[in-house]
């Protein structure tokens, strides 16, 4: 990641200083039609527990939505673990909408994903 100029991590910080949280934005990596050049994905988006629910998620959201933005991007894309109904609403929240599913495996077990998507 170090030197590519394509990946953006953005970091949530304390006052002080002190990082609680992280975004990174990438070139789209996921089986939906993307369109290069104007899509980016929102690969990572985590925040610590005690500094979330005061606004903070929602502030980090607004500089990855900037950040795209200023790369020309037109839609954003995310994928999300289809019961992290938490991490859905805020999402949703956000004008993300479902638009396909994809499974990625742990080891032998797999795991269900949402496709999210939203314009820019």
């Amino acid at each position: 990641m170090l030197g590519d100029l394509d990946q953006t991590a953005l970091i949530g910080e304390t006052p002080l200083g002190a990082p609680v949280g992280y975004a990174l934005l990438t070139p789209p990596d996921l089986p939906v039609p993307v369109v290069k050049g104007l899509d980016a994905e929102l690969k990572r988006f985590y925040l610590l527990s005690g500094w979330q629910g005061r606004g903070n998620g929602d502030a980090l959201m607004e500089l990855v939505v900037a950040e795209a933005r200023a790369r020309k991007a037109q839609r954003l894309l995310l994928a999300v673990y289809f019961a992290n109904e938490k991490a859905r609403r805020f999402y949703g929240r956000h004008g993300f909408a479902e638009i396909g599913e994809t499974v990625f495996m742990v080891g032998d077990v797999p795991f269900r994903d949402l496709i999210y998507a939203r314009s820019l």
